[in-house]
């Protein structure tokens, strides 16, 4: 509903709109509108926030709609993986000079967890049918979930599921 009125205060005589109506849907898009501004200068590309956003999503669908933020991971990954790896370097040397025996040499691994990305219990799940069709042994599902070498897996496994040499 509009009404007027005529401005009396100073006597200007000027007719002013008072508009009573609530523009609820345009502050909610602005609202989203900052979101996705924000959240595109993050990193994470737009859509990652959502304000009055309802539901669930899978992880497939996380992916998906959000290639931006998960190729921005993974530029971020490779950045990271390479400084880790230095910073390890210059703390095996640091031991070295203080008298500690380490190996420069050793092999350093990282494993960025993903888990917030990729689904890991789709992923355990589909290793689970690995195993159970004979595709994966029991000591390779043990080693990837269980963080162990294949070595230390083989030795972990019930007796009755170790192959006999």
């Amino acid at each position: 509903m509009l009404t007027w009125r005529t401005s009396t205060r100073n006597g200007d005589g000027l007719l002013k709109e008072i508009d009573m109506s609530l523009r609820a849907e345009q502050h909610s898009k602005a609202i989203n509108d900052d979101l996705n501004y924000l959240s595109l200068k993050c990193g994470f590309g737009t859509d990652r926030y959502q304000f009055g956003a309802t539901g669930a999503k899978t992880a497939t669908e996380i992916i998906s709609e959000n290639s931006d933020m998960y190729r921005m991971i993974k530029k971020h990954e490779i950045l990271l993986e390479d400084a880790l790896r230095q910073l390890i370097q210059i703390i095996i040397r640091l031991g070295m000079i203080l008298g500690n025996t380490l190996n420069p040499e050793c092999e350093i691994t990282i494993d960025f967890d993903d888990s917030i990305i990729e689904d890991k219990e789709t992923e355990r799940s589909r290793d689970r049918q690995d195993v159970s069709m004979g595709v994966m042994s029991l000591a390779e599902y043990r080693a990837k979930w269980y963080g162990e070498s294949e070595e230390d897996a083989a030795k972990n496994l019930p007796e009755q599921n170790q192959v006999m040499e």
